[in-house]
């Protein structure tokens, strides 16, 4: 019966790890894109778009989007009769950068994409694509759903719309050097302020995932080379060897990451400074909601890895004592 249990315990170790996965390929989605909390006014609509396309032009160009949150909007469905109070989020730019599943608005000017929440208050179901809504007396269609933590609304900015774009963000192609572009943009177009950087973090959350395999690889190596035979310590060691070399594979080391020497611990302060100033500015800033969203991934995404690797320890510690 203990065996049995065991068994299970290592099954639910699994099945959290698959969902450390799914979280973290939330996390991975929107961790190398850099956001920038604008200073001063921002950025008007009109000129948003003059330097969305200077950049395009560029011979390595950044994606970029500007946008800015509106709290407390309401949206309505005439046909339905229902209104539900949402997040408005206007963009000039790659919209997909903000909400990874509205990349189609690049294109779609009269388009909107909603949340499932408010898809379902609105419309009673989650596929609300191809439907209608009302907002500030203008008809959007709906171009498809996404999932949030919050009600939103995503669209394209109105060319005549006054108010100022006071968020960017920022993806280079190029991984290594995602902070050098960012800053040459911002220097190129004389805009400033506080940047929001995710990359390390969900680097580090991610590597976690690793921990659950390479404690089963451990557990069944100390499992084989307990038989006293030289066949059995030589198994052990390719299990070991084996298990570590493919998971250098998937080990993400941000470039950032990697010091000149690893004694100098003045780098290792800075590295984590650089994410709690990351962390500190997402929070403390008021708008920025879609971007929290992305920390609750990373929190999930760390307490599945950590309990898949307490269970699997714990899992196979037990089976191999029933088995010897």
């Amino acid at each position: 019966m203990k065996k049995v249990w065991n068994i299970g315990k290592l099954i639910l170790a699994m099945l959290l790890l698959a969902q450390a996965v799914r979280w973290n390929q939330r996390v991975r989605s929107v961790s190398e894109i850099i956001s920038v909390y604008m200073e001063k006014e921002g950025v008007a609509v009109n000129k948003a778009r003059e330097i969305c396309s200077q950049e395009a032009e560029r011979e390595d160009p950044c994606s970029v989007c500007f946008w800015k949150e509106t709290k407390d909007a309401s949206v309505s469905c005439e046909e339905t009769g229902r209104s539900c109070g949402v997040t408005d989020i206007t963009v000039v730019g790659r919209a997909d950068l903000v909400v990874p599943e509205s990349f189609s608005l690049v294109w779609q000017s009269e388009g909107c994409f909603l949340d499932t929440k408010t898809a379902q208050e609105l419309f009673g179901n989650t596929s609300a694509a191809g439907q209608c809504v009302w907002y500030q007396d203008r008809k959007y269609q709906v171009c498809g759903t996404f999932e949030s933590g919050k009600k939103i609304m995503i669209r394209q900015a109105e060319s005549k719309n006054k108010d100022s774009l006071n968020r960017i963000s920022l993806k280079s192609s190029d991984i290594g050097s995602r902070k050098e572009a960012v800053s040459q943009f911002l220097m190129l177009y004389n805009l400033s302020g506080d940047e929001v950087d995710l990359y390390m973090p969900g680097a580090l959350i991610a590597n976690l995932q690793l921990l659950c395999p390479l404690a089963l690889a451990v557990s069944l190596a100390r499992r084989v080379a307990r038989n006293k035979k030289r066949n059995g310590r030589i198994l052990a060691a390719a299990i070991l060897i084996g298990t570590l070399g493919i998971l250098w594979q998937w080990i993400t080391i941000p470039p950032e990451m990697i010091p000149s020497r690893w004694s100098d611990f003045e780098f290792w302060r800075n590295c984590l400074k650089e994410i709690s100033s990351s962390l500190q500015s997402l929070f403390a800033n008021p708008l920025g909601g879609v971007q929290i969203d992305v920390i609750f991934w990373m929190l999930r995404s760390t307490l599945c890895s950590l309990a898949a690797f307490y269970l699997a320890i714990i899992s196979a510690c037990k089976i191999s004592q029933t088995c010897l």
